[in-house]
């Protein structure tokens, strides 16, 4: 029995415990989520971003299918990395 001096404790149950007693539990949200780096070929039309290509794994693949197109193109075109969940 608690006292009104007593302070209130909080007893943190693990999930473990709360899946054998069948309670689901949420996944914390600040948890970072498992996370791809791929590289692709983008162009702005107005103010929005246009992809050019398919995502690549790394950027030496992007630059090399950068430079594909012509000369007076490749100024205008840009290599970007997206991050894409796994």
């Amino acid at each position: 029995m608690r006292t009104a001096n007593m302070k209130r404790t909080s007893h943190k149950v693990p999930g473990w415990y709360l899946r054998k007693v069948g309670l689901r539990v949420a996944r914390c949200y600040k948890r970072e989520m498992k996370t791809i780096q791929r590289w692709l070929l983008f162009k702005y039309v107005g103010t929005h971003i246009t992809p050019l290509s398919k995502p690549f794994k790394t950027r030496k693949l992007a630059e090399a299918e950068r430079s594909k197109y012509p000369e007076r193109q490749q100024k205008s075109i840009g290599v970007g990395m997206i991050r894409v969940e796994k």
